[in-house]
């Protein structure tokens, strides 16, 4: 999968090491979305789905096959202010998540190769997974939802 132009974050400005034009696999896109926060990722995975089209549909079916009336999605990155939960809801999503492999929340680290076969390494944005943490794991925030600092 390359990334676009279309993947660049018009909406917050979010810093990305992934250049337009970097090839990687979905693999590859995937843990880097969910293990260093990288939004250029997170959003090649999201057009890719049935051309970008049904992303945001799916994910509002699964989040209310899950039980979840307290959320919406309205991009497949997070970046939107306009994406919403409720606590009860994030925490039905961990346990239905725990369901799924954990290995691309809690690598500590990742290095690939872009096109142009220049090497990139990636660390984990959750500090703890440094530490061989194995419990599900994602860090991210945008403003109009806060940030929450954690205590070891």
């Amino acid at each position: 999968m390359t990334i676009t132009k279309a993947d660049v974050d018009r909406l917050r400005g979010s810093h990305s090491r992934l250049q337009v034009g970097t090839t990687l696999t979905r693999d590859e896109l995937l843990h880097l979305a969910l293990m260093a926060s990288e939004n250029r990722a997170a959003s090649a995975i999201a057009s890719s789905y049935r051309a970008g089209r049904l992303v945001v549909l799916a994910m509002n079916l699964k989040a209310q096959l899950l039980g979840m009336p307290g959320t919406r999605f309205e991009d497949g990155t997070g970046l939107s202010g306009r994406n919403v939960s409720t606590a009860q809801d994030l925490a039905k999503l961990v346990q239905a998540a725990h369901a799924y492999p954990r290995s691309a929340t809690i690598r500590p680290r990742l290095r690939t190769r872009s096109r142009s076969r220049r090497v990139m390494r990636f660390g984990n944005t959750n500090n703890l997974t440094a530490l061989r943490w194995k419990s599900l794991s994602k860090t991210g925030y945008i403003a109009e939802a806060g940030r929450v600092w954690s205590c070891r």
